[in-house]
């Protein structure tokens, strides 16, 4: 299998470029990250190198004579803080059999008039290069005096053809990306791989309008800009029922609808609002939703106040799943989502309806970018709250017993007679990302309520996406979503063996935790969560909310 890298050049805007690059790896599966610029990242699992580019001329050269250098892989995507994925999904293993593509030129470009369209490929700025044409280029293109992918692709691509060098059909560049309006195919946002540019005058609003551009910490808002065929949208009016929204909230089902919210605001236009248990009747006011997205098994959908006689209402199951099937309110929601296929086929069997696999996942790139701090620093840990109930950590755990530094993040530990002097207390989540990035292994304690449901916590997914190894309960988990790679235990002895052996051997952790991280990047992530919700979200249900009966 050929091995792929993405790679973003840039010294003017270079914490716009890491986002970019930390963005575009959600849903993709590279071998390396790598950021070239004139300031040094310390990110996991990116590879920042120091270089000097000090304007476009020096760009053309570097892009040409020095680039190939630093690409290691079979092939490598070329990306821009205006030219990158939006659509992982469309990615297309074809693209491997060609040493470049880049999206098509307008056929009256100077440099390819009159040419075959084949020729019109293409533009650099998002591009995928094979090392093989980066290191021929680098030899065979003696003078720069514009563009380098001009350079590339037209006034030396005859000569690196004559060496073997296959560029990229026109009809499947046009699948790869879109640059500039051109009569063979309209962008809409959602029909290509990527996309570059546009016109610069133009380039503001449509990143505006694929949602592409927002930091991972913009705060929950209602994106409405018009749709990119120049029509209106229906912004959909979602409303998530959970325990507590805030940053501190002790129940983790805020966090889940939170981070899935984040997502669905980039797929389309949406306008996110958090019932909270804490509220009292605030609970119930479904007043405006479109759809109301239930976190709870105990959610009474029959004290609903204020519901639109158009309001969808789904159950996302994540624990307790069969406290779900026997509400008396069950067959009330119009659709049920669940974390595990075992929960998924549980809920379908017993209510008799169909039930997507919608699961728990992570921010990657919000949690890739978590730092070391000294305070929080510890060998391994463990993070979630004590309510007085014997859990399988405290049955199978003695720190005292191990020479490694052990601590505690949650709410109660200071109870717990057992771990009272290794409990930090509870954090908010927006540190969370910290204490994974400064421990080594953090220790997964599924409960009950998960655990036989082969649900995996996201506690799982944040921590590996932070660098640390996860040492889990959770075996049917392990199984199902990571194939037994991910370490588990049954005992005392098999979690105290798996503590000791990882906490000796940093090369093996270390090779575990990256193969581990690789997985979730590509499988597990809020982006992929929420396609599979925006499957629902906007065709089911966006579609049919004017004409639901009694509209």
């Amino acid at each position: 299998m050929k091995s792929l890298s993405i790679a973003i050049v840039d010294c003017v805007s270079q914490e716009e470029a890491l986002n970019t690059l930390l963005q575009c790896s959600e849903g993709m599966d590279f071998n390396e990250r790598i950021i070239l610029s004139d300031k040094i990242f310390d990110v996991d699992n990116v590879r920042s190198c120091k270089v000097n580019i000090p304007n476009m001329a020096a760009y053309n050269r570097f892009m040409i004579k020095e680039l190939p250098d630093y690409i290691k892989t079979d092939h490598c995507l070329i990306i821009q803080n205006d030219g990158f994925i939006i659509n992982p999904h469309l990615w297309n293993d074809k693209f491997l059999e060609y040493d470049y593509i880049g999206s098509p030129w307008r056929g009256d470009a100077s440099w390819v008039k009159n040419k075959p369209k084949d020729y019109r490929i293409g533009n650099g700025g998002f591009s995928l290069r094979s090392k093989k044409i980066m290191e021929l280029a680098k030899g065979l293109v003696k003078e720069i005096s514009g563009n380098e992918d001009i350079a590339i692709c037209a006034t030396y691509r005859e000569a690196l053809e004559r060496c073997g060098i296959k560029f990229c059909p026109f009809d499947l560049a046009l699948e790869f990306s879109l640059e500039r309006p051109i009569p063979e195919k309209t962008f809409n946002g959602k029909n290509t791989f990527g996309f570059h540019g546009f016109e610069k005058k133009d380039k503001a609003e449509l990143l505006k309008k694929i949602h592409k551009v927002a930091t991972r910490d913009t705060a929950i808002g209602n994106i409405s800009s018009t749709a990119l065929d120049g029509h209106e949208p229906h912004v959909l009016k979602i409303g998530f029922a959970v325990t507590d929204a805030r940053d501190d909230a002790a129940a983790g089902d805020y966090f889940t609808a939170l981070e899935l919210a984040r997502e669905l605001q980039l797929l389309g236009p949406c306008k996110i609002t958090f019932l909270e248990y804490r509220s009292g009747d605030g609970w119930y006011d479904a007043n405006e939703l479109d759809v109301l997205i239930v976190m709870r098994d105990e959610y009474d959908l029959r004290r609903l106040r204020n519901r639109s006689s158009r309001l969808y209402a789904i159950a996302w199951a994540r624990n307790w799943i069969d406290r779900w099937a026997e509400r008396p309110w069950a067959n009330n929601y119009d659709y049920y989502w669940a974390s595990s296929q075992i929960a998924a086929d549980y809920l379908s069997e017993h209510l008799a309806r169909p039930v997507e696999v919608v699961p728990v996942a992570t921010n990657f790139a919000y949690f890739s970018a978590g730092r070391f701090v000294e305070d929080l620093k510890s060998d391994y840990c463990f993070t979630g709250s004590f309510w007085g109930e014997a859990r399988d950590i405290t049955k199978m755990l003695d720190p005292a017993k191990l020479s490694f530094k052990f601590a505690v993040f949650g709410y109660g530990w200071e109870e717990n007679g057992k771990f009272s002097k290794y409990s930090r207390g509870g954090l908010p989540y927006s540190k969370m990302r910290d204490v994974y990035a400064s421990t080594r292994i953090v220790i997964d304690d599924a409960n009950s309520a998960t655990i036989k449901w082969g649900s995996v916590n996201s506690r799982v997914f944040d921590a590996l996406a932070a660098g640390a190894l996860v040492v889990t309960n959770g075996k049917t988990g392990s199984d199902t979503v990571f194939k037994g790679r991910l370490p588990a235990y049954n005992t005392p002895e098999e979690l105290i063996r798996l503590l000791k052996y990882y906490l000796t051997n940093e090369d093996a952790r270390s090779s575990l935790v990256n193969e581990l991280r690789q997985k979730v990047s590509a499988d597990h992530t809020y982006t992929h969560s929420a396609r599979v919700a925006f499957k629902y979200l906007n065709t089911d249900i966006s579609c049919n909310v004017a004409r639901k009966p009694g509209t």
